[in-house]
């Protein structure tokens, strides 16, 4: 899907990360690949996501950019915070 279809492919990415907590929570993850795994689709979740907001932002008012600034910085907070299995760790690193 990607770089066609960046905003399906971002809302994928997100459906499969939403199962972090719980695949991690019944499986034996440990020699890590269960992790590595989820830790590959955050770091992908990133790539698309920058896509998605320069898209939105160039099809928007230049007054309204500020606004969607703020939402995708609240979206990164959000998937940042649950990170309860440390998949998430680099996620602000890459920013």
């Amino acid at each position: 899907l990607y770089p066609e279809q960046p905003q399906e492919c971002l809302t994928l990415l997100e459906l499969f990360i939403e199962s972090t907590n719980a695949s991690l929570g019944r499986a034996d993850d440990s020699n890590g690949y269960i992790g590595d795994i989820y830790r590959s689709l955050t770091a992908s979740w990133l790539t698309v996501a920058s896509t998605c907001y320069e898209q939105e932002k160039r099809d928007i008012l230049v007054d309204e950019r500020d606004i969607l600034s703020h939402a995708w910085v609240k979206k990164v907070k959000l998937l940042a915070d649950d990170n309860d299995y440390g998949t998430k760790d680099s996620l602000l690193e890459d920013i």
